[in-house]
């Protein structure tokens, strides 16, 4: 089966054709944690997983020794 032809960017590679942007623009993203509970979910999922993995290598520990 022929495959189609690659398409090509007519656009030139080179510095002066990517568009600059503040750092402002570019920011990948912000968590927002404005209320109590949505501050409490999210530290409450860290300490959650920080235990979780803390119990993970006691028990992986326990079965393998």
């Amino acid at each position: 089966m022929a495959q189609p032809p690659p398409s090509e960017d007519p656009r030139p590679a080179g510095p002066e054709t990517r568009p600059e942007h503040s750092a402002e623009r570019v920011r990948q993203g912000e968590i927002v944690l404005r209320s109590r509970r949505r501050k409490a979910i999210f530290f409450g999922g860290l300490v959650a997983l920080v235990l979780f993995a803390m119990i993970w290598t006691l028990v992986v520990g326990a079965v393998a020794g």
